[in-house]
């Protein structure tokens, strides 16, 4: 039985893997919450992997505020980047196999077609460059790893645009949603779903790949196709989210 570690448990990815855990009953996954390891801390990593081996260790602890960040860099890279080198040594030393995840936020969104793995990054925002740090990090400290570049995550769990727009809609408020970018969402435990099945199957792409949900785009699409009853608008200039560079256009191909 493959023995898989999971930070960030109470996310909405570590929320949505512990929702599919029960289909797939030959995993044995050991979830730990931020007061159970602070990714941030080595020793708390070192304790956490110095009494137990892991086959593989899920990262799914991440500063995921893209407008707080630009206020607060330092948390940003701590938590995205330096963070994510930290496990990796740990990983490296303790034979263990990185999942980690990353960001459509990576690209600047002047390609107009789907990125692929092996596109440029020159990422707009801090966030984009806290996730792009990870990525780094974790390729130069360990051998064996998987950097999972999504997008536009949702879900039923914790604070997300689902969670947030179906709040508001629910109090009988108007939505106005951005109809200025364009990308993947995804489904969270869709994402969960691809990851431990790979794990299960052994075809876990390794190195840098691509998982999405297929259908491209806008959050005010996105917005619709959840809702469909909610009075869902067009955000106007001054209704539209606080001014982050983010990219105009993220679609993830394979």
């Amino acid at each position: 039985m493959l023995s898989i570690a999971i930070t960030g448990a109470n996310g909405q990815l570590g929320q949505s893997l512990r929702a599919i855990a029960p289909l797939f009953p030959n995993l044995d996954l050991k979830f730990f919450n931020r007061s159970e390891l602070d990714v941030t801390n080595r020793k708390s990593i070192q304790e956490a992997f110095g009494s137990k081996h892991f086959d593989y260790l899920i990262n799914c602890a991440a500063y995921t505020n893209v407008v707080g960040a630009e206020s607060n860099s330092e948390a940003a890279n701590l938590l995205n980047g330096l963070a994510a080198g930290y496990l990796a040594e740990a990983a490296q030393k303790n034979k263990t196999h990185l999942v980690q995840i990353s960001t459509d936020y990576v690209f600047d969104g002047t390609k107009l077609e789907p990125y692929v793995p092996t596109d440029l990054t020159n990422p707009l925002s801090v966030y984009g460059q806290s996730k792009l740090l990870g990525e780094q990090l974790v390729a130069q400290n360990c051998d064996h790893y998987s950097v999972i570049r999504t997008s536009w995550v949702y879900s039923e769990f914790g604070s997300n645009f689902y969670t947030k727009i179906k709040t508001r809609a629910d109090e009988g408020q108007i939505l106005w949603i951005t109809d200025e970018y364009i990308g993947c969402p995804t489904y969270a435990p869709k994402l969960a779903q691809h990851i431990l099945s790979g794990i299960t199957k052994g075809d876990l792409p390794q190195g840098v790949s691509h998982f999405a949900g297929k259908e491209v785009m806008t959050w005010f699409g996105l917005a619709r196709k959840l809702l469909p009853e909610a009075d869902i608008r067009v955000a106007p200039k001054e209704k539209q989210p606080l001014s982050v560079n983010r990219p105009k256009y993220s679609a993830l191909a394979g």
